[in-house]
């Protein structure tokens, strides 16, 4: 199932392993677009797998004003930013339909003690999270709006392509021109702009919120950001266990 491509992309991992990660999470909830997962501030931190749809990030200022975070796409782990605190430091908002499965946080402290190599992923998993913000940061500081626009689309694409949804290159984008600049640092106007100016480049096409990436090739050429390749098992990762059930 493609919501658990994240996690064996570290490493090999056993059958109870396996059996162990899909147990985190409870049945699916279904939300549709526009509500509301979790609150910033709310009391006691939450975390969620996001089965199916887009799920925005957002964290709310004092002055009334929000800045757009992250999208959150199949397979994400989320809320875990809010771990090590009392109350919930971000707001979490379908974007479309979507389904999501709770991850009671007991189940993680179990997994953590009897699954060590099924925890490691997790481990893992939030460090890819840590390169990906290295990434963003550095596109909205260094990077003109041309370049900041195609790592985005590239990002999403490559997200896609690792959960197997749609076809390469083939993106809907559940966002309008003022999160996709909320996002990247940029205006609505300016956002539409560049959009524009790549279609006519011929980089990409455009039908609406339809976006196909024309010249993949020719785009990572022009992304300056480091190209990184996910390390497939490290001598530190732990032995699978011999457990095959995960206590509930």
């Amino acid at each position: 199932m493609h919501q658990f491509t994240r996690f064996s992309a570290f490493g090999d991992m056993s059958p109870g392993d396996m059996a162990a990660i899909r147990a985190l999470a409870g049945p699916p909830v279904a939300y549709r677009r526009g509500q509301s997962i979790q609150t910033q501030g709310e009391a006691g931190p939450r975390l969620f797998l996001l089965e199916d749809g887009w799920v925005s990030s957002s964290l709310g200022l004092s002055d009334g004003g929000c800045q757009l975070l992250k999208i959150h796409l199949p397979g994400d782990m989320m809320g875990a930013p809010s771990l090590p605190y009392t109350h919930a430091v971000e707001s979490l908002m379908a974007l479309t339909l979507c389904r999501v499965r709770p991850i009671p946080l007991n189940r993680i402290g179990t997994l953590f003690a009897e699954k060590p190599r099924a925890a490691a992923m997790l481990f893992l998993v939030a460090q890819e999270e840590r390169a990906i913000l290295m990434d963003r940061l550095t596109m909205v500081g260094r990077l003109d709006a041309r370049r900041r626009m195609i790592a985005f689309l590239l990002h999403l694409n490559d997200r896609l392509a690792i959960a197997g949804m749609g076809e390469n290159g083939s993106l809907t984008l559940p966002l309008s021109q003022q999160q996709i600049g909320d996002l990247l640092g940029l205006t609505p106007v300016h956002v539409n702009r560049t959009l524009r100016g790549l279609a006519e480049e011929g980089v990409i096409r455009r039908q609406g919120r339809h976006v196909e990436l024309v010249d993949i090739a020719a785009m990572r050429k022009l992304n300056i950001l480091p190209v990184r390749n996910l390390q497939f098992s490290p001598d530190w990762l732990p032995e699978s266990s011999s457990l095959t059930d995960l206590p509930h």
